[in-house]
């Protein structure tokens, strides 16, 4: 009994750890291939093994393709990792005030407008939610753009674009940006900054 008794706290003491123990470099390793079908998990390593945080050195490898995939960023809990020219993923461990962790990936394909998809996985990258960008801009109203031929204002197809970006000098904010592509630059001068733009906190159970 006794034995069984000591066996149950090495158990839920191995737990506890396994939740404080995330590491934002051992889950870039770790991550399934099907996620990022240019490089393997040696490519990972060899990538996360060759940057230096300390110089913010960036680490370079070449993919199945014979292109160049690389990390452009890596501290303690931030990589910004980009496996082709046209796509960046940023990946940062949040800690929950459960006392758990949980991993926020930031998936941005340029096209040529940026659009980003952000997902949360536990520590064995089993998905646990995803963030809706679109619904943060649902209030936005785009005023109708100016038909130079007709000499008169129509409506616009609206065509929405958000991306995403962690802060890199705030370890608890993520960036959120909205994009209108259908919008030439004079009409894009006259929207409102703050109104394209949000600032997520981390409230220490999710960025809100």
């Amino acid at each position: 009994m006794k034995n069984l008794r000591y066996y149950c706290i090495i158990v839920l003491v191995s737990l506890g750890l396994k939740g404080l123990a995330m590491d934002v470099k051992g889950m870039f390793v770790s991550m399934p291939d099907s996620m990022v079908l240019l490089i393997d998990r040696h490519n990972r390593e060899t990538l996360v093994s060759y940057a230096e945080p300390e110089a913010d050195t960036c680490s370079v490898v070449k993919n199945i393709f014979g292109s160049e995939s690389w990390i452009s960023h890596i501290d303690d809990n931030l990589i910004v990792f980009h496996p082709s020219q046209v796509r960046t993923i940023e990946m940062r461990v949040m800690g929950r005030d459960n006392g758990d962790s949980v991993l926020y990936v930031i998936d941005t394909y340029l096209t040529p407008e940026k659009e980003s998809r952000v997902t949360v996985y536990d520590g064995d990258w089993s998905r646990l939610s995803e963030v809706d960008l679109q619904g943060m801009f649902s209030d936005f109203a785009v005023e109708d753009a100016e038909d130079e031929m007709l000499g008169r204002y129509s409506p616009l197809p609206d065509i929405r674009f958000v991306s995403a970006a962690f802060a890199t000098d705030d370890v608890n904010a993520m960036v959120v940006t909205l994009s209108l592509p259908m919008l030439n630059e004079g009409e894009k001068s006259k929207q409102k900054a703050e109104n394209m733009q949000r600032k997520l906190n981390w409230d220490g159970n999710l960025f809100k």
